[in-house]
């Protein structure tokens, strides 16, 4: 396989040293990279570095920016709920951008006002694949947290609502146009059956595309 099944030091050398393209070569340069960057640096040393490159949703890289936009917090002060959350997204950020599988819902505020907030409904995937990585985090697989959260902090975290921050408003003149442009570019680019599409997520493309705003204006 030219793609997936790789490990997340793997990941890091694809990210950071070698050509974004699919072919055998690639991925032979990949392994031996990382098991070069395994004997240089230690287990927390990758995980640190793969978690300021790694690709989320909407142009965004690392674990920061995903939580100021999504969450309006600081990495360091995400709920355990919403960093698994966070951690889920990387496997395909198109399909699991928050706001894409969000819907409105409205809310008393404190002054007793109706307020509309976005909230990812709790069947959606990215929601069921934070609830798997929180189960697998309960069975063991936590190397670098050890035994900081109980049985009853991560059924918590598996009932917690997603709800996310306000949102800053978009600079897209046209963004349902925007949408459909990117649909079309993950297609050309990525193949039919593509969920996400690192081409596209890295940004630095130039596309010219049919809308002209000032016909468009009039």
């Amino acid at each position: 396989r030219l793609r997936g099944a790789s490990t997340l030091t793997q990941q890091l050398a694809r990210t950071l040293l070698l050509k974004k393209e699919d072919s055998l070569q690639r991925k032979l340069l990949e392994a031996v990279l990382a098991v070069r960057i395994s004997a240089l640096l230690s287990r927390s040393d990758i995980l640190s570095r793969y978690m300021n490159v790694v690709p989320h949703a909407r142009n965004m890289y690392g674990f920061d920016d995903p939580a100021r936009y999504y969450f309006g917090a600081r990495v360091q002060d995400l709920t355990l709920a919403e960093a698994a959350l966070l951690a889920g997204i990387p496997q395909s950020p198109t399909k699991f951008d928050l706001v894409k599988n969000s819907v409105e819902e409205t809310y008393l505020d404190e002054k007793g006002e109706e307020q509309v907030h976005l909230v990812v409904p709790m069947n959606s995937e990215i929601v069921v694949r934070r609830n798997f990585i929180l189960d697998q985090m309960a069975a063991g697989g936590t190397p670098l947290t050890g035994d900081a959260f109980s049985a009853e902090d991560f059924a918590a975290a598996k009932a917690e609502t997603v709800v996310l921050a306000a949102q800053r408003s978009t600079e897209w003149k046209l963004p349902q146009f925007v949408h459909q442009v990117r649909r079309e570019l993950v297609r050309r680019l990525c193949g039919e059956d593509a969920e996400t599409c690192p081409v596209l997520e890295r940004g630095g493309l130039e596309i010219v595309s049919t809308i002209d705003l000032e016909l468009q204006v009039i």
